[in-house]
């Protein structure tokens, strides 16, 4: 019963976000930035959900903004892996486990958003991986979609997108 309602939970925050991306796009707000924000925030929120839900994969319409997060989280072991079907047209996301079935990731925050970004520095990167060994942040960068240890080992700060915690 618990697994319905959260599948019935991920039907409807993606509807909400498809109807929040016409909404944005019918009021003239249609941009590079924000086609990136509701691409990224759409994965993390289905699987996030999907990881409650404890489904074994997720299917995903094709996006080109997504490509580039999937694969962080590839990198990270967030999700398994990823195959694109239908010509090209959806995305089946495979989601990574352990032997007794838990995500590899207890809390998923997510940051980044349209009118509150956050922003953090070089520094402070270093100070966060220096007492916190066990999250893992994706930031937006310059170079691009970075982890918190390649934007150290590159020496850049960036918007941070989601942090992860083990």
């Amino acid at each position: 019963m618990l697994k319905i309602l959260i599948r019935l939970l991920i039907f409807f925050v993606t509807i909400l976000i498809k109807l929040s991306e016409i909404w944005y796009r019918a009021r003239g707000r249609e941009s590079r930035y924000f086609r990136e924000f509701i691409a990224y925030k759409s994965v993390l929120n289905v699987t996030r959900m999907s990881y409650l839900a404890q489904s074994s994969y997720v299917y995903w319409v094709f996006n080109p903004e997504t490509i580039q997060l999937l694969n962080k989280l590839v990198e990270i072991r967030y999700v398994d892996y990823y195959e694109f079907l239908e010509n090209k047209a959806f995305l089946r996301i495979y989601l990574l486990y352990d032997i007794d079935f838990n995500p590899p990731y207890k809390f998923t925050k997510l940051l980044f958003n349209e009118y509150s970004r956050v922003y953090i520095s070089y520094e402070k990167l270093c100070k966060l991986h220096k007492y916190n060994f066990n999250i893992v942040c994706i930031l937006f960068t310059t170079q691009g979609l970075l982890t918190q240890s390649e934007a150290i080992n590159e020496k850049v700060g960036g918007e941070l997108i989601c942090v992860l915690y083990s």
